[in-house]
């Protein structure tokens, strides 16, 4: 559909579409548009457009969106500022067809975390786990909010998580929300990719399997508190690259018994290999033993390490296959890593949303010392 210049309308207000900034939904082949509010009173002259056709090859994906809508909606009218708001949802008659339209916050206004960490050189590495609780506090607030209403996120990514310019909130988003500018392609054919990782991260109980289809058996709220996990190491590595699900499964399970992380993502999945080949020796010839205390001392050689070991104990959490270990949002917003970095936000901002104190971006990432 050639969708450049046409012009939509609510009842209310029309839109007139200008060009293609983006891309979402399955295997993001949807495209989104940058669209003029056609109303000289509206302070947002640009919003985001997104456009998606109640067809049968699309049908489950739409009813998805549609719940997304209507979530993002209520929370918005109940004054829940740590979710993502849609400015207006409403179907219209395009080329014949039914068309569900949602406009979105510009992306002049907001800005995902996987986004800042990629565009950003400083940043591509990874956070400072300082920021990463600032973050990591606001998301938890969102989530209990969720979890309140008896519903599952299910979509919680470095790429789900928002800063918003004109609110200056981090603020979780709805699948419904998001987009990305650029697809992230993957480095070879075996790395799973970034734009699939709510197929190959989620986790255990919700697909055992290394299928990397979509899996919707999902009806506990641990099932997101894993997906903070795997978000956490998304902004400490800048980037989480795995060559399978197991590969990832394997990676969680020695987070979750050592509870200290490397510097590096390479690192960690370095570590991990180590550790499973060592646990498939007898065990008389075995390096780190069956406890985590011998794997915590080889790993506390390192003489600078960049994530604190609260961080690597507050991931631990998150990451515990055993659904009944695994902490709650409630238990987590105790949890000692938040407790000394929930931050100010207007630091966050200047630092690393606006570079106001490159110098001090510059100290945190280079790695001092932590205890």
């Amino acid at each position: 559909m050639e969708a450049n210049n046409l012009v939509i309308s609510d009842g209310e207000r029309s839109y007139k579409i200008l060009k293609p900034i983006g891309t979402w939904g399955p295997d993001f082949s949807l495209i989104v548009y940058e669209a003029l509010v056609l109303d000289s009173n509206n302070k947002v002259p640009h919003v985001a457009f997104k456009m998606i056709k109640e067809t049968d090859d699309l049908q489950d994906f739409h009813e998805m969106v549609v719940d997304d809508v209507n979530r993002s909606t209520d929370f918005s009218a109940h004054g829940c500022r740590y979710i993502l708001p849609i400015f207006k949802s409403f179907y219209s008659e395009i080329d014949g067809d039914l068309t569900l339209c949602i406009v979105l916050p510009f992306d002049s206004h907001v800005v995902s975390l996987r986004s800042l960490l990629s565009d950003n050189p400083s940043f591509t590495g990874g956070l400072h786990d300082k920021f990463i609780g600032i973050v990591l506090a606001r998301v938890l607030k969102a989530l209990r909010k969720v979890h309140k209403k008896g519903n599952h996120h299910m979509q919680i990514t470095a790429g789900n998580i928002f800063y918003n310019y004109r609110s200056d909130t981090i603020q979780l988003a709805y699948a419904a929300s998001v987009y990305e500018r650029d697809t992230t392609l993957d480095d070879d054919g075996t790395v799973c990719s970034v734009n699939k990782m709510l197929a190959w991260a989620l986790a255990p109980e919700v697909n055992d399997e290394e299928s990397m289809e979509f899996v919707d058996n999902y009806d506990t709220e641990k099932s997101d508190i894993w997906l903070v996990g795997i978000a956490a190491l998304e902004l400490a590595y800048g980037k989480i690259q795995v060559r399978s699900r197991r590969e990832l499964l394997e990676i969680a399970s020695y987070i979750s018994e050592v509870k200290i992380l490397p510097n590096t993502w390479e690192e960690l999945r370095q570590k991990s290999a180590e550790l499973i080949a060592d646990r498939a020796l007898p065990i008389k010839k075995r390096r780190f033993g069956n406890g985590s205390h011998t794997s915590n001392t080889a790993l506390s050689t390192e003489t600078e390490r960049r994530l604190s070991a609260c961080f690597g104990s507050f991931v631990a959490t998150c990451l515990d296959t055993d659904v009944n270990m695994r902490a709650s949002a409630k238990q987590l917003k105790k949890h000692v890593f938040l407790k000394k970095n929930v931050g100010s936000l207007r630091y966050f901002r200047d630092v690393i949303v606006k570079e106001k104190n490159p110098h001090v971006a510059r100290f945190l990432i280079g790695g001092s010392k932590r205890k």
